[in-house]
């Protein structure tokens, strides 16, 4: 390969980010891929339910040597299971996010049903704010075409705002 082609294609990737996608439902959502801490494949019997949470607080697994607070976000948005679905492969995104003001890495682990993939997206994707009170919830309030697909942004930093996870172990 000679220096231009490098160049070029240096360029290319300083143009572009990447994205997990993943399914809510019959929706799209990505992540953006520097907030995933990782990609869990699991069975039921690995998330210990909790007390003192809410019912779409499926519980906690053991990963990365620390508990992680697992959201089941189709319980969260009111969003039903099909019995196709329920049949899918599970996985966990755990995502995380740094605490502005103590410095801390925090995470949370969702649930998603389909298969993950990695997407490179253009820095100048445009991406649409909607009104929180009709789409998702202010941590899925922009929408872009992806693909010829509407396509919800994950925002973490209100996603660990507006969810609470606390609890014990039972």
């Amino acid at each position: 390969m000679n220096d231009d082609n490098m160049n070029d294609n240096y360029e290319q990737l300083e143009k572009e980010t990447s994205w997990f996608r993943f399914s809510v439902g019959n929706n799209k959502a990505i992540v953006n891929i520097k907030n995933m801490a990782k990609i869990e494949e699991y069975k039921a019997d690995m998330i210990e339910k909790t007390i003192g949470n809410k019912d779409f607080i499926s519980g906690v697994i053991d990963s990365l040597e620390e508990p992680i607070t697992v959201l089941d976000l189709k319980k969260y948005l009111h969003i039903e299971e099909t019995e196709e679905e329920k049949n899918d492969k599970k996985i966990i995104l755990i995502v995380k996010r740094e605490d502005k003001d103590t410095g801390r890495i925090e995470k949370i682990g969702i649930k998603t049903d389909e298969k993950i993939e990695t997407i490179n997206l253009n820095v100048d994707t445009i991406f649409y704010e909607q009104d929180t009170t009709v789409v998702f919830h202010q941590f899925f309030h922009e929408v872009a075409k992806i693909d010829g697909k509407f396509v919800y942004k994950l925002d973490v930093d209100k996603l660990f705002k507006e969810i609470p996870v606390s609890g014990r172990i039972m």
